[in-house]
């Protein structure tokens, strides 16, 4: 058996895995419902909230680099998403 095969066979195991399977809809779900809910300025809004939660003074600098951050994070996921 290859390891490709092996791997698919413990993939398939978690997937019909209750709890697993559970937490992962809940990941798709949240998912969804943040990608309803997202605009621009919702975005601008949670970043000025982490930042003044971090004790920084929200400047645009700051709020840049924190979307920036966040977008990577995003792009990072959905590569993996739809690389599977």
């Amino acid at each position: 058996m290859s390891h490709d095969d092996t791997t698919k066979e413990s993939t398939y195991a978690l997937e019909t895995d209750g709890l697993v399977h559970g937490v992962a809809l809940i990941c798709a779900n949240t998912l969804t419902e943040a990608a309803a809910a997202a605009t621009p300025e919702r975005f601008i809004h949670l970043a000025v909230r982490q930042l003044v939660a971090a004790g920084q003074e929200p400047t645009a600098e700051r709020v840049a680099a924190y979307l920036h951050t966040t977008c990577q994070a995003f792009d990072a996921t959905v590569k993996e998403l739809t690389a599977l």
